[in-house]
């Protein structure tokens, strides 16, 4: 009879460890995620001390259980952590989308054209890292444009508004009088943007070992 059958060698070893740190990270994010908002850990304010030279430990998004966490001393003025917190805001709010972007193109796709002079349909754009190559250069052309004028113009951050606040509202609750419970949901927003930006490099790091974003080796 044939022979025993031998799985391709590293791809499949590396792809499972790749796994399930993308798991454990998973799970510490939304440990951090959904753990209570009202107070930022104070037993950070040494940690604080030592590693920076501005004491962040009372600002929003200092949660546990890490509280307020800057090894590299980066932070060492208000001024930098407002520069950073708009920037964390920033790169989280886009994570966020990219993730979404990821699941919903592995479900979905619109109807019609996305080029109709090359005759090229949405559903023939693959998902993920091999879509750049697929989308016509006219195609990011119009996204890079789009994202200079949200950048430039409608979500330009205003020095005088709080990181990340354009003065629009929280999306469809609108404006959050309550302060206890804005500061909640500003918290729970920085604690999903965290999780997000690991959860989108774990999803590119699959895609360009696997050619696929979700991989379970059998």
């Amino acid at each position: 009879g044939p022979g025993p059958r031998f799985h391709a060698p590293s791809i499949e070893f590396t792809s499972s460890k790749m796994m399930k740190l993308a798991v454990l990270a998973a799970v510490l994010g939304s440990a951090a995620a959904f753990a209570p908002a009202k107070a930022p850990a104070r037993a950070s304010t040494a940690l604080a001390a030592k590693g920076s030279g501005y004491d962040a430990s009372n600002e929003l998004g200092a949660i546990p259980p890490l509280g307020f966490w800057d090894p590299l001393g980066l932070c060492t003025s208000e001024e930098k952590f407002y520069r950073y917190r708009c920037l964390e805001l920033k790169h989280g709010r886009i994570a966020m989308a990219a993730v979404s972007g990821y699941i919903i193109a592995e479900n979905f796709r619109f109807p019609g054209f996305i080029s109709p002079s090359a005759d090229l349909k949405f559903a023939d754009i693959p998902n993920g890292l091999a879509a750049i190559k697929a989308v016509p250069a006219l195609g990011w052309l119009q996204v890079f444009l789009a994202m200079s004028i949200f950048e430039l113009g409608a979500w330009k951050q205003d020095p005088n508004m709080p990181p990340g606040d354009f003065g629009t509202g929280y999306g469809i609750l609108g404006k959050i009088e309550d302060e206890e419970q804005r500061n909640s949901k500003l918290n729970i927003e920085l604690s999903n943007g965290r999780l997000a930006m690991i959860g989108i490099m774990a999803l590119m790091v699959q895609d360009k070992l696997n050619g696929a974003p979700y991989y379970f080796p059998n």
